[in-house]
């Protein structure tokens, strides 16, 4: 159970749509803002108009991650480890 070794850790902050409520006055629904939402995982997978970004994955295999737009990408940094320190293994 791995998530291939070839994906970069990577940090991504992106905005999302989201609301206070499902109903409400027309003129309130300026006051809606999106939100900013920042996560680290791999990218497994992207193309012109989305990113998915795994975050984990049981021993079944299936894998957590986010469908990214890419056009709500904010900010995108790979998570690079120091060198000359390997990762500690937790096995």
């Amino acid at each position: 159970m791995q998530l291939p070794r070839k994906n970069q850790l990577e940090w991504i902050v992106w905005h999302d749509a989201c609301a206070d409520s499902l109903r409400a006055q027309v003129d309130m629904l300026s006051d809606l803002r999106l939100a900013t939402n920042a996560n680290v995982g791999w990218v497994i997978d992207e193309d012109d108009h989305r990113i998915i970004l795994a975050h984990g994955q049981s021993t079944s295999g299936e894998v957590d991650y986010f469908a990214i737009p890419v056009a709500n990408v904010l900010e995108r940094n790979r998570i690079i480890p120091s060198k000359g320190r390997k990762a500690k293994s937790r096995t």
